[in-house]
């Protein structure tokens, strides 16, 4: 089921099992930004890392995604390539990247773990 996970293209609530399943909570609470969005997990080589994702469609309005960060706990440490990292006071692990691809006008929301 895990290789099916990590090459689909995304899931959605409606896939049951996989969303309770390999969703973290915090994703899951996200809040939606867009009525068009999907999930996607993957699992990293090395210490178990995983990452799970919400990727938001017809939106770059990402202020929400910074607040909802903000009431877990999480504040911006740094800018890349990659999008926002956040991190907590805890520690860098776990971390959310928040990232957006203006071209495809598409908002994401990682959450990295190990």
């Amino acid at each position: 089921m895990v290789s099916t996970v990590e090459k689909a293209s995304g899931y959605t609530e409606s896939d049951r099992l996989t969303y309770s399943f390999y969703t973290d909570e915090e994703i899951k609470n996200t809040p939606r930004i867009s009525n068009n969005y999907y999930f996607t997990w993957q699992h990293q080589d090395g210490g178990k890392p995983e990452i799970s994702s919400i990727v938001f469609s017809n939106t770059d309005n990402e202020v929400a995604l910074k607040e909802y960060l903000v009431t877990l706990g999480y504040h911006h440490v740094e800018s890349s390539q990659f999008g926002e990292r956040w991190e907590s006071e805890r520690g860098p692990n776990p971390a959310f990247y928040l990232w957006k691809k203006s071209q495809l006008n598409q908002v994401g929301l990682s959450k990295t773990r190990q």
